[in-house]
C-alpha cells in the first residue's frame, strides 16, 4: 500500500495547468489550453485531485470514510513540499480540482492509478478494518 501511496505526489503533474508550462508541447497533443493558472504547485495540485470528491475518488469508486480516515492523512504527509502540508485552499476558499485539472486529466490519473496498482501488485484497496478501529486516525496522524 505505502508503495502506491508514494506515486501520488507525481499526480499533479497531470493536471492541465502544470502542463501548460510547456505550451506547445500540450498543444501538439491536446489542443488549446483551457486552465493556464499555475498558481498552486504540483504536489498540492495533486492532494487536490483526491481531496475533490467529485473528481478522481468517484471514478474510482473510493468510499467516503476510507479517504477521510486513512487515504488523506497519508496524501497529507506525501503531496506536501519540504515538510510542509499541500495547500488546498485559497483566500479561505476550498479549491475545485475543475480549476485546474479538464476531465481528461482526471480520467488519465485514474488510468496512473490503476496501472500504478498492478505494477507494485497492490489488490483493491480495502481498508475498512482499518477505518472501523477508533484510534485508527488519531494513530495515523501521529505517524505522518
Amino acid at each position: 500500500m505505502v508503495k502506491i501511496i508514494i506515486n501520488f505526489t507525481l499526480q499533479g503533474k497531470f493536471s492541465e495547468s502544470f502542463q501548460q508550462l510547456k505550451p506547445t508541447l500540450r498543444q501538439n497533443w491536446w489542443g488549446e489550453i483551457h486552465h493556464r493558472n499555475y498558481d498552486i504547485r504540483h504536489d498540492s495540485l495533486g492532494f487536490i485531485l483526491w481531496e475533490d470528491q467529485r473528481a478522481i475518488r468517484k471514478l474510482l469508486n473510493i468510499q467516503s470514510n476510507l479517504y477521510r480516515k486513512t487515504l488523506k492523512i497519508w496524501f497529507q504527509a506525501v503531496t506536501g513540499h519540504h515538510g510542509l502540508p499541500p495547500k488546498n485552499n485559497q483566500n479561505g476558499n476550498k479549491v475545485l480540482s475543475k480549476n485546474y485539472f479538464r476531465t481528461h486529466d482526471v480520467e488519465t490519473v485514474a488510468m496512473f492509478f490503476n496501472a500504478s496498482k498492478n505494477l507494485f501488485n497492490v489488490k483493491d484497496i480495502d481498508l475498512t478494518y482499518i477505518t472501523q478501529s477508533e484510534t485508527c486516525e488519531e494513530r495515523q496522524k501521529q505517524a505522518s
